[in-house]
Formats: structure tokens, sequence, C-alpha cells
């Protein structure tokens, strides 16, 4: 009693605030009619004026009196000129401000709401009575449902009385019904809930009969009263098996009664034309689709999930299409930036699918998931006949067998000897015969669709491919001559299917479909790293039959087909299974990069296409990053530096390429247009970052001055220049071309100089201390007067510089290293001389001081004669 209680208090209070809302709504609609009454009569007043002084002006205006008894159009002229010069107040602003949908909005709430409010009072008014009866013990406890049902069905029945006969009423709006219609069928389902589930007077298997009898009625009832009785009525269905759970509904129960509410909301939401019922039951559907996919759990099961998920995508997405007995038609090919849009119909397709991948990620595999990916898969296929919009269906019942097959090989048993004519393997085989089978009879049905010609080229490809990478090796050189025959079989069949079509895109399927199959003949022969040059030999390929056939091949393709070659060279270097690849003899990256570089630079000579030339160029330039990062590891170290075990010598070396690299990317990015550049500068920014955490692992874990690594032993040729020294002349190269953005500028001189100020007193270092730099080893004397030596040439060398080039940056950094440079000989230097050493080191300095400044005279007072002369 407790708990009904707490309810009646919640609804009292909602009843206050919808109460205060409807108010102040009221309120502000009464403010407005007002004020446009009051803009409305002033402006009839300025008309009038301007009228009646055009008349004594003389001026011919004939229609004066219909100005003055007509109402003045808001559209005419002057009366929206006279409308603009009205001084508007903050409050009009605000509404101005509004959007028409808004404006809309709150137009029909604030005519409706008392009606709503009526018909909520109304409800809130059957469960007080209810309540009342209770607390005073006046009627039974049956009575008091069979009460409650009566006022229920009088409210239906009054709705539809005045639905009827409105006018008996003087009612203008169909509102009063459907507000009546709402509480009648809420006091309905509130009832049987109520004696379900507190008195327990009905039980449950006939108190989810009446509940759904109540709902659906309420759902249909949108036809007569709007859709707000199908909102009601949509909830109550879709909450109706969790109010019902103790009766341990099976997940074919819970299918068979959602797929039923989702077919009537469907419906409904088609007839009233409203958008958001469509949205509410789509949500309902896939929730329950969701929560029935969680409660499967045996392999049986899984004919209802699938069911369920094709029941959906009848639904969702294939009735807004093709109608309910699916009879619409086009077979006009339509853009991939269409096919690709996001619409509703392919949310339906993937929150149908997505239940069905996420029971077997649940569950692994099952012998049932063959039959369920051949059936969705056909169904897929089967759909995109009837509709171009359907056009990429058939590739993603391509992904979802391959994805079956992925599942599926793990339990093939290798022992048997016919290993390869059952099972995955036999598999593979059906599916890519079906899928070929498939696309030909498209070609002959469709020609003018090139998705069909896609799949044609790539499903047998990259279904043996991936059956054959994922058999052991022991088994695939068993299978090897078998796939070897299929493929080029295959192949010569695809050629002489698509050669007596005129259309491009089918024969240049075709001889992509036989390149794509003696490509993986040769990979599957040779090494895992010859794949990626299969892959580039096949965009060469299809570069090459696109010229050949006067076909401009889609942009999209040949950039997909570019970035997977590149991601493949770029991540290989860093798995283990490449690093002691080798072929012919030697390491694989000294053959695979230049030979897939000759192939994208002919893939563009075979292009010419100004649209993909830059990714090209872009794919070529990041080849040669790769290439010069590679051989100078495997050069220099031995090995391509692993991320999560770095050398001092790695750290160094990667560094100082990833820098160089960023900065050949910003010369890109400064020559280039288009989404281009901003590829290019993204990389270089990745690769600056990348440098930047090397430096810091460097200098706070392997730091040579701190820890004690060995740099080498040759004094210019040693760790010290791609640690410090190279990375500071490649920023100041930046820095000096300008490829460096301006606004990075400052920065990238500090760490310029602060790099060759580090990487010049290391070298210093080096040499006194035989090939480490550790402070621990103490400061020699003759090392201390190296430094300032080394420097004060510095200096002079900068100051003469700046003099000859007119450079004040120059000319402040040499006079402040000089200035540092005497302060260091005074401080330190000499601070530990005496007698004839101390008089002599003080001459020596002056004298250089002073030969110094008048060095500086004569460069002046030369330049100063040469200005004159000028």
């Amino acid at each position: 009693m407790l708990y009904m209680f707490e309810i009646m208090l919640l609804l009292q209070f909602i009843l206050l605030i919808a109460i205060i809302v409807g108010l102040v709504m009221a309120r502000y609609a009464h403010k407005r009619i007002s004020k446009l009454q009051a803009e409305l009569e002033q402006l009839q007043l300025q008309v009038a004026l301007k009228n009646v002084e055009q008349h004594s002006q003389g001026t011919n205006h004939e229609p004066l009196a219909t100005d003055l008894q007509e109402p003045v159009s808001p559209e005419s002229e002057p009366a929206l000129e006279l409308y603009q010069e009205q001084p508007k107040g903050e409050y009009f602003n605000l509404w101005d401000s509004i959007g028409e949908n808004a404006k809309k909005l709150f137009a029909a709430l604030s005519s409706n709401i008392l009606l709503w409010l009526g018909g909520f009072v109304l409800a809130l008014g059957g469960v007080f009575l209810a309540k009342y009866a209770v607390e005073a013990g006046l009627i039974s406890a049956h009575a008091r449902i069979l009460l409650g049902f009566a006022f229920g069905i009088i409210l239906l029945i009054a709705a539809e009385y005045l639905i009827r006969y409105p006018k008996r009423f003087n009612i203008q709006t169909s509102q009063v019904s459907a507000a009546l219609a709402s509480a009648g069928v809420i006091t309905c389902f509130a009832m049987i809930v109520v004696s379900t589930h507190y008195y327990q007077f009905i039980p449950p298997t006939p108190a989810l009969v009446l509940t759904i009898i109540v709902t659906s009625l309420a759902t249909f009832m949108a036809l007569r009263f709007g859709p707000i009785v199908a909102f009601i009525g949509v909830i109550g269905s879709y909450a109706i098996p969790a109010l019902f759970w103790e009766l341990q509904p099976n997940t074919l129960q819970i299918a068979l009664f959602v797929v039923f509410i989702s077919a009537s909301a469907v419906y409904i939401s088609e007839r009233v034309g409203s958008e958001w019922l469509w949205r509410l039951c789509f949500a309902g559907n896939f929730a329950w689709l969701l929560i029935t996919t969680l409660l499967s759990s045996t392999s049986s099961e899984i004919y209802v999930l699938l069911s369920f998920s094709l029941l959906s995508l009848y639904l969702f997405t294939l009735t807004p299409v093709l109608g309910w007995r699916l009879l619409q038609q086009n077979s006009v090919a339509m853009p991939l930036k269409i096919l690709l849009m996001p619409r509703k119909e392919q949310a339906g397709l993937i929150c149908s699918l997505a239940p069905l991948v996420l029971f077997y990620v649940l569950y692994g595999y099952q012998p049932e998931l063959i039959a369920c990916s051949l059936i969705y898969a056909a169904v897929l296929c089967a759909i995109s006949i009837r509709h171009s919009a359907f056009d990429t269906w058939p590739m993603l019942a391509l992904i979802l067998t391959i994805m079956t097959l992925v599942l599926y090989i793990p339990t093939s048993d290798f022992n048997d000897m016919l290993f390869m004519y059952t099972g995955a393997h036999q598999f593979t085989q059906f599916c890519a015969i079906a899928f070929l089978i498939f696309a030909s009879m498209m070609h002959r049905r469709n020609p003018n669709r090139p998705a069909f010609s896609l799949l044609f080229a790539s499903a047998v490809p990259l279904l043996f491919a991936t059956s054959y990478s994922l058999t052991s090796n022991e088994a695939s050189q068993m299978i090897y001559s078998l796939w070897s025959v299929e493929l080029a079989l295959l192949a010569v069949i695809g050629v002489y299917i698509t050669r007596r079509y005129k259309e491009p895109h089918i024969l240049v399927s075709g001889w992509l479909l036989a390149n794509a199959n003696l490509c993986l003949i040769f990979t599957m022969l040779l090494e895992a790293g010859t794949l990626t040059v299969a892959l580039a030999v096949q965009l060469f390929a299809l570069a090459f039959w696109s010229r050949r056939f006067n076909f401009s091949a889609p942009d999209w393709l040949i950039k997909i087909m570019v970035a997977v070659v590149i991601i493949r060279l770029t991540l290989a270097p860093w798995l283990p299974e490449y690093q002691s690849e080798t072929i012919l003899g030697v390491h694989w990256t000294l053959l695979i990069y230049p030979v897939c570089f000759g192939l994208l630079y002919a893939t563009s000579m075979q292009l010419n296409r100004s649209s993909i030339d830059p990714w090209l160029v872009g794919s070529r330039l990041h080849l040669i990053a790769l290439f010069v990062t590679t051989e100078t590891s495997y050069f220099l170290i031995g090995d391509y530096p692993s991320v999560f075990a770095l050398t001092f010598e790695e750290s160094a070396l990667l560094a100082m390429n990833w820098l160089a690299l960023s900065l050949i990317y910003l010369y890109r990015y400064k020559i280039s247009t288009g989404k281009t550049q901003l590829v290019y500068q993204y990389f270089a920014y990745a690769l600056i970052a990348g440098f930047a955490l090397l430096q810091v692992h460097l200098f706070t874990t392997l730091n040579p001055f701190i820890t004690n690594q060995v740099v080498g032993d040759y004094f210019i040729l040693n760790w010290l220049l791609p640690l410090w020294v190279i990375p500071g002349f490649i920023f100041a190269i930046g820095k000096l071309f300008k490829l460096i953005p301006s606004q990075y500028s400052l920065y990238a001189l500090s760490a310029a100089g602060a790099f060759l100020c580090l990487g010049i007193n290391a070298l210093i270092r080096h040499y006194f201390h035989d090939g480490s730099i550790g402070i621990v080893l103490g400061i020699k004397e003759l090392e201390l007067y190296t430094y300032s030596v080394v420097w004060l040439l510095l200096a002079v060398a900068a100051i003469v510089w700046s003099q000859k080039q007119m450079n004040q940056f120059a000319h402040h950094i040499g006079f402040g290293i000089l200035f540092i440079v005497i302060f260091k000989a005074f401080v330190i230097d000499m601070s530990q001389l005496t007698g004839l050493y101390r008089a002599l080191s003080f001459l020596g300095l002056g004298l250089c001081l002073v030969a110094i400044g008048w060095l500086f005279q004569r460069l002046k007072h030369d330049d100063t004669a040469v200005t004159k002369s000028t």
C-alpha cells in the first residue's frame, strides 16, 4: 500500500508541473497574440496615414478604399517596409530567432495543452478514485478493478462518439478525442497490471493476452485519433515482455510477439506519417533483438535469432524501399555516394546483422553458423536484384562469408588426406563459384550496374586467399596445387565470360580477376612479403586495363588499394615474421620497396589523372621514407628496431629518420593542394611527435651524459651525429627554407640551437674521453680550453657571416656566444691560473678581442663604402 501511495504522490507532482507549464505557455501565447494585435493595428494606421498623405498630394491612387477596408497583406512591399522599421524589443527578437518547426510545435502545444491536461487529469482521476476507494474500504477489490475497466472503456467510447459527432458539442479539433482515448488506454492498461501483479486476480497468461489486445488496439487507434495514441500503445507493447517476465518466455515467444508489435507499429507509422513513431518502434524492436541474442545460448536458438533478424530486416529496411509485398523495382545504377549515404534502411541492415555476429563472438563457432551465413548471404544477394539501392549488399554478403570462413577453418581436420574437399575448404570453393555465378548473372541482367563487377573481380581471390592464409603451413603445401589449378581455371573463365561485353567496367573486372588469381598463385608459392607486391601488381593492372578499355576506374577504389599497399609495407618491418625474411638471398626490403615504388610510378603513368596523382606521389614519397628508415637500421644496427625494446642506437637513429621524413612531408605540404595537403601535414606532425617522444626517452633514460653509453670510437662518425648534430641541422634547414609553419619557426630555431650546442659539446668531450661522454669521467684542463676556443671561432664566424649577409638575428647570436665565451674564460678558464700563465692568458684573450673588433670594424667599413658607391 505504501508503494501505491508513493506512486500517487509522484503522479500528483507530475500533474502540478504540467499545470504550471501549461499556465506559463498559455500566458506566453496570450502576450504574443496581444503584441501582434497591437502591431497590426499600428501598421494599419500607418498605412492609412500614408495613403491619406498621398491623396492630399494629388497622387492617383485609386484602390485607396480597398486598402483602408481590406486587411493589409504582410507580403506587400509597403507593409513590409513599415513592419521592418518598427523597433523590436528583446522579447520579439527571441521569438523571431526560433525556427518555423519550433513555432509550429509551440502553437500546437499552446492550442491543445488544456485538452491534453484534461485527458491526463481524467486518467489521474481514475487512479485517485481507486486510491480513495481502497483507503476508505467502500468497495471490494474485485469491484474496484471492474470500475476501473469500466471507466477506461467509457473514456474510449466517449472518444469514439466525439470523433463521429463533433458538431453536436462544437468541437473544432480531434485532439479532444485523442486525449480521451489516451486516458482510456492508460486506465485499462493500469487496471490489467494492478489486477495481475498487485491483487493476482487474473492469471499471467490471460493478463498477457488482455495486455496485447489493449496495446494493439491503442496502436491501431492511431488511424482514427492520431499518432499520440499509437505512441502510448507502442511503449506499452514493448514493455509487455518485461512486465510478464515471470512467465519465463522463451526466445521464440519473444521474437514472435515483438515482430507482431513491430509490424503493426511500422504499418501505423506509414499510415499516419509519423517519423517519430517509426523511430520508437525501431528502438524497441532492436532492443529486444539484442536481448534475445544475449538470452540465446544453445545452437537450436540460432535459427530463432536468424528468423528474428531477417524479419526485422524486412520490416525496417525492405518495406520502406520495396513496399510490403516487395514489388518495387529499380535497375538504374546509383552513384557510390548515394549508396553509402546514411539512410534509415542502412541502419536497419546494420542492426539486423549485428546481433547475429555478436552471437558468434560470444559463443564461438557452431555448426549452424554455415547454414545461417548461407541463408543470410543469399537473402542479401537476392534483394540486390530487385533494387539498385542495395547494390552494396552482395559485398556485405562476401564480408559475412569471409567472417564465417575465419571461424570455420580452425575446425578443419588436416590429418584427413581429403580435407581440401570437405569442411571449410569445400565451403571456400562453393562460395567462390556461387559469387562468381551470381555476378555473371547480374552482368547479363543489369550490365549498367558496376557494383557487381567489383564482386566479380574480388570474391574469388579474397575467399581463396583467406582460406590459404589461415591453413597451417603443412596443410597449405598440400592444397597449393589444387588451389593453383582452380584459380587459373577461374581466371580463364572470368576473361572468357566478360570479353563479349561492351561495358568497360565488365571487361576490366574480368582481367582484374585473372590478374588477382595469378598474383595469388605466385604469392602462395613465394614468401609472405610478396603478397604486397601482388597487390601492387593488381593496382597496376587496374590502371593498365582501365586505359586499355577506356574505362575510368573510381578514385576511391584506387585510393583504397594504395592505402592497403602502403599500410602493409609500413607495418611489415615491425612484425616478427618479417625480421629474417629473405628473397633471392637478400633481405626483403631491398627488393620489395623498390619494386613497389616502380609499380606505383608505372600506375601513375598509366592513369595520368590529376585527381589521383597527388595520392600516388605521396605514396611513392612514403616508400622512399620507409626505404631510408629500414635500410639505415639494417645497415647500422643489423635489424629493425622493436618499439617496446629500443636500444640507444635504435632510438637515436629512428628519431633522426622520423625528423628528416617529417621535413619531407612538410615540403610536400607546401606544394600540394586539397585534401592531400592535410594528409601530408598530419603525417609530418605525427612524425615530429614521435621524434619528440624518442628524444624524451633519450634524454631521461638513455642520455649518454648520465648513463655509460658507448657512442662510437671515431671522432666525427659516431652516434652523436644522429643523436643531436643532424637533428639540429634538420631544424635549421626547415627554418631556412621556410618549410616549418611561421607560428612554429621560433620553436624550430630554438630546437636547432639546442641540439647543435649539445652535439658540438658532446663531440669535443668525445675527443678527449675515447668513446664516452659521461659526466662521471670529469673534465680535463685542455678540454676546458677547447670548449672556449671552438665556441670563440663559431662566434666570430657567426658575426662575420651576419655582417656579410646583413642578418641581424645571426649578428645577435654571434655576439651572445662571444659574451658567454668571455664570461667563461674569466670565471672558469683563468680562475686556476697564476703568475706568468695568468698574464699570458689575459694578454692572449685581449689580443683576440682586439683582432675581432678590428675585423668587425673593417667589415662594417667595407659595407659602408660599397653602399656609398652604389
